[in-house]
């Protein structure tokens, strides 16, 4: 049996990446315990994402990137051969995202031909939803430190970058400055005058 994570993307201290690492051999080590107990894939892949989103280190439910108006949205799927694929998206202030989609699951592994639950949810009505079955799916703060301040590096510097760009004046329509990364918030700009 194998398990992979990934402790998403980004740059990050030398201290930070080695907790990055311990963390995702932490998830590795349970999903496969769970699995060599028993369970099947999906559980011990829900189980391993619930320490992610867990965690302040990575940009899964805690900490999640701060939106540009201010929100922190989260998201999550579930692809199974059992149940096909699942996803939420938009979920405002969710720390663990990947219940609400197992929930989906659930729903769609104990339905009756007669009624085919939703595949795919997004905004309140996904919380609305399944937050009345399992009312640990709340709405929470789930900004951290670390993800206010990315929101306010990233933030500075694509404000710096409108700047330069009304300073230099070109001939082109339009110019692309290439995506910008800080930690785990990205920035595109393709302006238009």
């Amino acid at each position: 049996r194998v398990a992979i994570t990934a402790g998403g993307a980004g740059n990050c201290s030398y201290e930070t990446n080695k907790l990055l690492k311990d963390l995702c051999k932490q998830v590795c080590d349970v999903v496969l315990k769970l699995l060599a107990d028993g369970k099947n894939a999906t559980d011990a892949a829900v189980a391993g994402t619930l320490i992610l989103e867990d965690s302040s280190l990575t940009n899964a439910g805690l900490g999640s990137s701060i939106t540009d108006d201010k929100k922190t949205r989260t998201e999550a799927s579930i692809c199974s051969t059992l149940s096909g694929f699942h996803c939420a998206g938009d979920l405002e202030n969710v720390k663990h995202p990947v219940k609400v989609v197992k929930l989906m699951v659930d729903a769609t592994l104990e339905s009756s031909s007669k009624y085919i639950p939703p595949r795919i949810m997004v905004g309140q009505s996904a919380v609305d939803r399944y937050s009345i079955l399992d009312p640990t799916i709340c709405q929470t703060n789930i900004c951290t430190r670390r993800s206010i301040k990315s929101f306010h590096k990233a933030k500075k510097y694509f404000s710096d970058q409108q700047s330069i760009k009304k300073e230099k004046s070109t001939d082109c329509d339009s110019a692309l400055i290439p995506l910008l990364v800080f930690g785990n918030i990205s920035f595109g700009l393709l302006p238009f005058d």
